[in-house]
């Protein structure tokens, strides 16, 4: 079964669940192919991707799985070199840490909790093609960083990455899961799908409790 994804779900979502599956179904092998580009399934032979953000129009077959939604982090120690921050304007005076964009200015649109909505162009101190990357520069007292909520779960838990401006986040990012073909053409696709479908819900889901 060949699967591909985003780095970063594929990195600390998707290994997590073929990990899983391998257990329940030993006889099953997996090819994971995880990158940002967005692969043509048919021409490149691969059975289930799962994607991010708005699908375009075509003949391959989806299932909505969750949304993703991200969040402003920083370290304490770098929270404690600075004012604090008390609104979205303070950021302007942060170092902040922002993914690679291509002919765009790096832009941070934030939504409060009331439905409110505003466009920060920020001044950034550090790109990175990866949200795993701009984490780890984040606790290391790099910046501030908005990164998916799902990715620094856990550090957010520990204490060596804290919420900035809580009561603001970025807008939800729907995630697909799709194939070339329907998910029941298959005994193999049905398990493995409904097992990548509901195990992500639930990855997913725990990200907003």
């Amino acid at each position: 079964m060949r699967i591909t994804a985003p780095e970063d779900i594929g990195m600390n979502l998707i290994s997590k669940v073929i990990a899983k599956l391998t257990k329940d179904y030993p006889i099953l092998q997996f090819e994971l192919f995880f990158t940002n580009e967005i692969i043509d399934l048919i021409k490149e032979g691969f059975d289930i991707a799962i994607r991010v953000g708005k699908l375009k129009s075509s003949n391959l077959k989806a299932k909505k799985v969750g949304d993703i939604i991200m969040v402003l982090v920083a370290s304490p120690d770098y929270l404690n070199s600075i004012d604090k921050i008390e609104n979205p304007s303070d950021l302007l005076n942060c170092n902040c840490l922002d993914v690679t964009t291509r002919n765009i200015k790096p832009n941070w649109k934030l939504i409060f909790d009331t439905g409110k909505t505003i466009n920060l162009e920020i001044k950034t101190k550090i790109i990175a093609n990866q949200m795993d990357s701009l984490k780890n520069l984040a606790i290391q007292g790099a910046g501030v960083a908005l990164i998916p909520l799902f990715i620094c779960q856990e550090e957010l838990s520990s204490g060596s990455l804290k919420r900035v401006l809580p009561n603001w986040k970025s807008e939800a990012m729907p995630v697909y899961i799709v194939s070339p073909v329907g998910f029941n053409s298959s005994k193999r696709l049905q398990v493995i799908s409904t097992a990548l479908i509901n195990s992500l819900q639930n990855l997913l889901d725990q990200t907003f409790s």
